[in-house]
């Protein structure tokens, strides 16, 4: 993903028991290139405890639970 609301600094470990974990960093604000103005990201709302995530890793898709915040 481009846009400026993206999640950052990805990163997927596959463990030795076969699961998996992927953390990443989100800001909770960003500013728009075009205008300069600031904007809440509109997918922290999303983003809590026990919530089911798809995430596209090297073509392959995982199906994961977020587990902390």
């Amino acid at each position: 993903m481009t846009a400026p609301f993206r999640a950052l600094s990805p990163n997927l470990i596959e463990d030795i028991n076969g699961t998996h974990t992927f953390t990443f960093e989100m800001k909770t604000t960003y500013v728009d290139n075009m205008t300069g103005e600031t904007y809440d990201n509109p997918f922290i709302q999303y983003l809590f405890n026990e919530r089911k995530i798809k995430v596209k890793w090297y073509n392959q898709w995982y199906d994961l639970i977020i587990k902390k915040c």
